[in-house]
């Protein structure tokens, strides 16, 4: 049988959460706010800075 869980035990759990979960509420934020064409915009810019930054490095 395992022990009792600490307090410190369950305050690290609970920063744990919450740093895990942080990412995933700015995500739904930012699906929520933009529409999926002006997503889809980004995206592929984003893609193109990095191909070109990766085209770049090894020339």
């Amino acid at each position: 049988m395992v022990g009792a869980v600490s307090g410190r035990a369950w305050a690290l759990y609970a920063l744990m959460a919450v740093l895990w979960g942080i990412p995933y509420l700015f995500i739904k934020e930012a699906v929520d706010s933009f529409s999926p064409a002006a997503t889809a915009r980004c995206s592929r810019r984003h893609a193109r800075s990095v191909s070109r930054s990766a085209s770049r490095a090894s020339s």
